[in-house]
């Protein structure tokens, strides 16, 4: 098994003011974490994409993402030495207790989300 994470940023983010009066610093909007299982030539993997600000109590089948989409907002490519590898997305969310992500309970997510993005527009 592996378990990869790290930081995400803005790419229009500006560098902070010295942190500690040394060194400019630019604070990561949130970060990234990929579980994977390799077998033979085939590597099964979810991905999740948290936000800075995401409560420790979210539900972090909500925030599922693929590799190849944790890849582009990263600017990392994963798996990339590993030569004739076909990476699975997405297959162990039931192993993380994702099974229904696609099911109603995440539907009614993105329609709050969505309901309220209109509402912050008007």
């Amino acid at each position: 098994m592996y378990v990869m994470t790290g930081p995400y940023y803005d790419p229009n983010a500006t560098l902070e003011g010295p942190l500690n009066k040394r060194v400019p610093y630019v604070i990561p909007v949130g970060y990234w974490k990929i579980i994977a299982l390799k077998k033979d030539n085939e590597v099964d993997a979810v991905g999740f994409l948290f936000a800075q600000d995401t409560p420790a109590t979210a539900n972090h089948c909500w925030h599922m993402k693929s590799v190849s989409e944790i890849e582009k907002i990263s600017g990392l490519k994963f798996f990339e030495a590993l030569e004739n590898l076909h990476v699975n997305d997405n297959t162990l969310s039931s192993e993380v207790g994702c099974a229904d992500r696609l099911g109603l309970r995440y539907c009614l997510f993105e329609l709050e989300r969505f309901i309220s993005a209109l509402l912050l527009v008007k």
